[in-house]
């Protein structure tokens, strides 16, 4: 997407710079240049003495904001965000539940053995017409639990 005049709005005195926002520089023949605000400005409340124009995108939905600051510009890349973005909701949830010590004792050897646990369940509900307690879907969004859960633990972040 291309970040324009037509798809911004100015902000004013008062308003919040995110770091998701852009400062607009326009050049002598009146065309813009846009620069993402980043970490630098994040946080400022504006006060009206800023060198800079800021402006922030026309966007209402959170996930075509997420899409357009990451260049996702697929409708399945969209629809993967959608899902993962459900996935760690439901990882979070859990994460509150159980906490991280029934993960962190076994490291990945730990987390490689659920993936097997879920890979022979799907072998299993695979061809059914309806499972009793857990889904296909289920399954198959726990083990992308365990894939992200696996990088934590690899880069240390698990705790």
């Amino acid at each position: 997407m291309n970040i324009s005049i037509d798809n911004t709005r100015h902000l004013g005195v008062g308003d919040t710079i995110f770091a998701t926002d852009y400062i607009a520089m326009q050049d002598d023949e009146n065309q813009y240049d846009f620069i993402a605000v980043g970490g630098e400005y994040d946080g400022h409340i504006l006060d009206g003495t800023e060198e800079y124009e800021f402006r922030r995108l026309n966007v209402q939905d959170p996930i075509d904001l997420i899409c357009i600051e990451n260049d996702i510009v697929t409708m399945m890349g969209r629809a993967a965000l959608v899902v993962a973005i459900e996935n760690v909701v439901v990882l979070d949830r859990k994460q509150r539940d159980y906490g991280s010590r029934n993960i962190s004792e076994f490291g990945e050897m730990g987390i490689l053995m659920r993936v097997w646990d879920k890979i022979c369940r799907l072998k299993n509900l695979m061809g059914k017409e309806t499972a009793m307690n857990e889904s296909i879907d289920d399954s198959w969004l726990d083990m992308a639990n365990y894939a992200i859960i696996a990088i934590l633990v690899r880069r240390g972040i698990w705790k």
